[in-house]
């Protein structure tokens, strides 16, 4: 049992440094010469699999719906941060039995991410502070002893780092919605972007 507990404790402390690593390097690494052209649906995609299968251990439903595919100019990693984090955090707060939505679109000028959950919520009170580092409202914690309170602060940061917004909708015990924007890629004239499709895996 205490083999356990410092096992446990030693990973969250790792988890720690980590997430402040990334917080720390974000800006950094957003630098033009950084920057690649990317799909924002391949880069969840190539996340997606251990998420998945975290959500059916979990007995959750997790589907995509990906009506487009749009490219951005971003550094790949923060896009696998921006995803693992929203989706792992609707794993982490919705209940056994509960459903996780994951969309994409695009409109004229942006890419449109978007995580749905029938999770426990956030207060209204409690969702003005959601974004602050190390913030973690009671319920979550209840629910979910381990945890940094900086992965919604790395999503804040990618995003708007990048020109792009993050929000949230939640209501307590009917779930929560994150919805993110991030500008599209300067498409060459007379390219066409990749088209998306719709997925239930």
């Amino acid at each position: 049992e205490m083999i356990q507990h410092a096992l446990d404790r030693s990973e969250d402390l790792l988890n720690l440094v980590d997430n402040l690593m990334n917080l720390a390097t974000a800006r950094q690494e957003m630098s033009v010469e950084n920057r690649s052209v990317v799909q924002l649906g391949d880069e969840m995609e190539n996340i997606l699999p251990s998420l998945k299968a975290e959500a059916e251990g979990r007995g959750l439903t997790l589907t995509l719906a990906i009506r487009d595919n749009p490219t951005v100019e971003v550094h790949p990693n923060h896009m696998k941060h921006l995803w693992t984090n929203l989706i792992s955090n609707a794993i982490k707060y919705t209940r056994s039995g509960g459903r996780i939505r994951v969309t994409l679109d695009r409109d004229e000028t942006n890419a449109i991410g978007g995580v749905l959950d029938t999770g426990i919520g956030v207060s209204p009170q409690d969702l003005l502070f959601i974004f602050n580092e190390f913030f973690r409202t009671a319920e979550a914690k209840k629910m979910e002893r381990r945890g940094t309170g900086l992965g919604l602060p790395l999503v804040k940061r990618i995003v708007e780092g990048y020109g792009g917004r993050v929000e949230a909708k939640s209501t307590p015990g009917e779930g929560s919605l994150f919805r993110f924007t991030l500008p599209l890629a300067a498409t060459p004239s007379g390219s066409k972007e990749t088209k998306g499709r719709s997925a239930a895996p």
